[in-house]
Order: structure tokens, then C-alpha cells, then sequence
């Protein structure tokens, strides 16, 4: 029976670095990309990402180790962590863009109805 000296500690090491890299390219695109633009849309730019990190750092830490035993090898629990992170925070920003593009096309449609303005 093998004994390994650091496995849970070492693997928690892989899963946080690969967390902090796949947060930290996914915040530091959106930042390059407001401060290019005049207008800066605080909620499409912090709520996503505050709620992809509550998804997914319960997600990383407890049922990424449910789903299989962990490696050992540093960087493909590294990789594991990273996708996850990545695919899960993509997922929840797309969601928030999409919910903001729904509310504007409605705000649209339904303000230039006929309905929606004054009968003269």
C-alpha cells in the first residue's frame, strides 16, 4: 500500500492556483475591455463574477473531489480546477449578458408600440 506524504494538501494547493488563475483571466479581460469603453456597466462588470465565485468555489472544493479521487499530480488537478472555474464563471457572466440584452430588446419593443404612446 502506497502512502502519500501530502495528497488532500497538495491537491487543495492544485485546486485553489487553478481557482485563482481561471478568476483572475476571467476578471482581468472584462476590466481591459470598460476601461476601453465610455460607458461602464457596474452591474454586467461585479454581480457575475460575485456569483460565478459563489458557485463555484463550493463546486471546486467539494464536488470536484466527489466526482473521483484526486490525481496527485499538481498540474492536472491544477487543469481540473481551472476548467471548472473557467466553464462555470463564462456560463454565469454569459447568463447576466443575456439577461441584460432580453430586458433591453423588451425595453425597446415595448416602448415604441402603438399601445404605449399618447393618443393625440
Amino acid at each position: 500500500m502506497e502512502v502519500v506524504v501530502d495528497g488532500p494538501f497538495y491537491t487543495s494547493w492544485a485546486y485553489l492556483f487553478g481557482l485563482i488563475a481561471a478568476l483572475s483571466y476571467k476578471i482581468i479581460m472584462p476590466v481591459v475591455k470598460h476601461r476601453m469603453r465610455r460607458e461602464f456597466r457596474l452591474r454586467l462588470f461585479i454581480i457575475p463574477y460575485c456569483v460565478g465565485m459563489m458557485v463555484t468555489l463550493p463546486l471546486v472544493f467539494m464536488a470536484l473531489p466527489s466526482l473521483g479521487p484526486p490525481r496527485g499530480d499538481f498540474f492536472s488537478d491544477f487543469a481540473y480546477a481551472f476548467v471548472t472555474t473557467y466553464a462555470f464563471m463564462d456560463i454565469t457572466a454569459d447568463l447576466f449578458r443575456l439577461q441584460e440584452e432580453i430586458r433591453q430588446y423588451l425595453d425597446r419593443e415595448i416602448g415604441s408600440s402603438p399601445a404605449s404612446k399618447d393618443p393625440p
